[in-house]
């Protein structure tokens, strides 16, 4: 199970430490059990052992004789991630995902589980691994003008849009080795940015088939299309909630573009959309955080595009931490899955570069860096893929990098 790190839960973990202790020293004529402390076990993976330059799970358990409290997961020095326990647990299983595109690519990487007790005893073990160096490989059709790559939750195939078909943009999907292609829309229109739904069995996506730009949905493998919203004005840049039951996507509807959720059940609207923004700026490609409860997304609210995120129901826009450059433009947010880990298109090295930032410690490393513009980066649901659009060949295809 996944523990999202959060500075309130920590802290509320070191007071529940505390308040053990003080209560064990109640007394001072009281007679007192020496505590053992914690044991750290790491399973996997291996000292030395080769993982995945993207992203692994370190897994094991801590256990303790007056159970354990807290265990917090870091790696090069940086914490990411921690789960406490209700109190009477004797052990407690344990599985982080390592952030591996978070730091230099093939270079040995530290990693430190540290395990508390009620008692507020501390026993850590660290495990020295060797993430394999990142490599590139293109997995699109060349000449297509391919973008938008979306992952299956299965992390099997990837939908995208492209010129295929002789001039308008189609809905496909393919194989992650680039074979099996599938195309999902033939519409004479132009239909783009594809999402699938948590369960992959829906694909999303935004179609000008109706007279002007709306939501629509599809089968995954194909089939009748269903309008989501209608609206005069256009709705663009679908992105599916991690739960499966509602839909993100921006809309001129008002006036000038915002940010808008629609409730959907079986590849069908099932309510009205709501606003999520209401600012006189321009907000666009939203996509939700691995638990659900807010949306990152581009904005110019401050002057320039830059990566901003809203929790609704309030209103308020804010700028996501470390995740922007004042001299740059940043664009194509996508949160992982997996924890507090962002991708973004940023071009502050002169062309778009794909960039991982960790907003909640300001760790951030590039993880491209060509001549030519790469867009579009999303991770795969298993935190061990990261796919992307570039023109490095000279037209829009789809790349992986792992």
């Amino acid at each position: 199970m996944r523990h999202k790190v959060t500075t309130g839960r920590f802290t509320a973990a070191l007071v529940l430490i505390g308040t053990a202790i003080l209560a064990s020293c109640g007394s001072k004529n009281a007679p007192t059990e020496p505590s053992s402390g914690p044991t750290v076990l790491i399973t996997a993976p291996a000292g030395g052992a080769a993982v995945s330059g993207i992203g692994f799970y370190v897994t094991g358990s801590v256990s303790a004789a007056d159970s354990v409290a807290l265990i917090r997961m870091s790696a090069g020095g940086v914490p990411f991630d921690s789960a406490t326990s209700a109190a009477g647990v004797l052990s407690l299983a344990f599985s982080f995902y390592v952030p591996a595109a978070l730091f230099p690519d093939d270079e040995n990487l530290l990693i430190t589980i540290e395990g508390y007790d009620l008692d507020g005893d501390r026993a850590s073990k660290s495990v020295t691994v060797s993430p394999s160096k990142r490599t590139f490989r293109f997995i699109g059709l060349g000449g297509d003008q391919e973008r938008s790559p979306a992952w299956s939750p299965d992390g099997l195939r990837i939908a995208y849009s492209s010129e295929g078909n002789g001039g308008n943009r189609d809905i496909y999907t393919m194989a992650i080795d680039g074979a099996d292609t599938l195309r999902l829309t033939t519409d004479t229109n132009d239909d783009v940015t594809p999402a699938y739904s948590a369960d992959g069995q829906q694909i999303a996506f935004a179609s000008a088939r109706s007279g002007n730009w709306d939501i629509w949905t599809i089968p995954v493998m194909g089939g009748e299309a269903t309008r989501i919203t209608e609206n005069g004005a256009d709705d663009r840049g679908p992105a599916w909630s991690p739960g499966g039951s509602a839909i993100a996507f921006q809309s001129v509807r008002d006036g000038n573009w915002n940010i808008y959720t629609v409730p959907v059940a079986g590849g069908y609207a099932s309510g009205n959309p709501t606003a999520v923004t209401a600012a006189s700026s321009a907000e666009s490609s939203a996509v939700w955080t691995g638990e659900g409860d807010r949306l990152v997304f581009t904005s110019n609210d401050n002057g320039s595009w830059d990566i901003s995120s809203v929790t609704p129901p309030d209103v308020t826009i804010s700028p996501v931490s470390f995740a922007n450059d004042p001299t740059a433009t940043e664009v194509d947010p996508h949160w992982s899955r997996l924890g507090d880990y962002l991708l973004i298109s940023d071009n502050r090295n002169g062309n778009f570069d794909i960039w991982v930032v960790h907003p909640p410690s300001g760790t951030k490393q590039v993880l491209t860096s060509h001549v030519a513009s790469d867009r579009e980066p999303v991770w795969s649901r298993d935190g061990k893929k990261i796919a992307f659009a570039s023109n490095r060949n000279g037209t829009w295809d789809i790349w992986i990098v792992e």
